[in-house]
């Protein structure tokens, strides 16, 4: 019972930064909506399908109400994601969704660091 009451503390700690950082980029810049998002990251049908699951993905993990995505937001930073729940939740959930094979590591290598929310679309448009 006494862990049972103490969880939303817990995660209310634990989510702090990632809350403040998101309150203040939420008060210098403009909101934008989903088809705003999808429009300033793709050119091509599939990446508008890849951005717009990429969108509810990240507003699954924004922890302050008021925030929207951005293209260029570091998703470590802005979001608390790790390269695991990158990896694991976003990243392989949207390849196996659009059904995309899951790149070689050399293939990984060879793109670099997947840091923000323009980086996974062009990583996953790539596949195509």
């Amino acid at each position: 019972m006494m862990l049972k009451n103490t969880l939303p503390t817990i995660k209310f700690f634990l989510e702090m930064p990632f809350s403040l950082r998101q309150r203040r980029l939420s008060s210098i810049r403009s909101a934008i909506t989903k088809d705003e998002f999808i429009s300033m990251l793709t050119s091509t049908p599939s990446a508008s399908t890849i951005a717009g699951m990429l969108w509810d993905k990240l507003n699954d993990v924004k922890v302050h109400d008021d925030f929207t995505p951005y293209p260029d937001d570091d998703l470590s930073q802005v979001y608390g994601l790790s390269d695991e729940d990158l990896d694991e939740d976003v990243i392989l959930f949207i390849l196996h969704s659009v059904k995309r094979e899951v790149p070689s590591k050399e293939a990984i290598a060879r793109f670099g660091p997947v840091r923000t929310p323009r980086d996974i679309v062009r990583f996953i448009a790539i596949r195509e």
